[in-house]
């Protein structure tokens, strides 16, 4: 609801008339909370869920509607799978080229039949997004290391903000 507010409107709020009539009415609004959201006032009401993962939503919602939105877990897994292969070549990368390959494979084979991964990549939740984030964070705090470059860790540092804004127990 988040996202399809967020391509609608540009705010993450939402609108539930039936807040006013229950404020007319003189019922305490908090009972009638949607869930996932504060009690609303003047009818509108922010949500308790981070917004990181809404504005990931938002542009394929905006594009497609509530059924690309839908993709988003998916595509969101791919890449998670994606960015876990780079960081197993990268961290095998002594190794030797075929072995660098099939560590890689593993590892994004692991990712992509996880139990957890699959089932929450089937529905729209952020632990996808997360994964990649967080991926992300440790591929480029690799790359750092490895080159000695500040670009590297700003970026690590960005992916761990984008994935702490996505899922706040990250």
């Amino acid at each position: 609801q988040m996202a399809a507010d967020l391509a609608a409107t540009g705010s993450p709020r939402h609108f539930f008339p039936l807040a006013d009539l229950a404020h007319a009415a003189q019922v305490p609004v908090w009972p009638v909370a949607p869930v996932g959201y504060h009690p609303p006032l003047d009818g509108w009401a922010a949500t308790v869920w981070p917004i990181g993962w809404p504005a990931l939503l938002a542009p394929l919602y905006r594009l497609g509607g509530e059924a690309l939105a839908l993709w988003g877990a998916p595509l969101a897994l791919l890449a998670a799978a994606w960015l876990t292969y780079r960081l197993a070549r990268l961290t095998l990368a002594h190794l030797a080229p075929h072995e660098t390959l099939l560590g890689g494979l593993v590892a994004a084979g692991v990712m992509l039949t996880s139990y957890e991964a699959a089932t929450r990549s089937l529905v729209h939740m952020a632990d996808a997004a997360v994964a990649a984030l967080s991926a992300c964070t440790l591929l480029a705090l690799l790359r750092a290391r490895h080159s000695d470059r500040l670009g590297w860790s700003a970026a690590a540092g960005l992916a761990l903000a984008l994935a702490y804004h996505v899922r706040h127990p990250q």
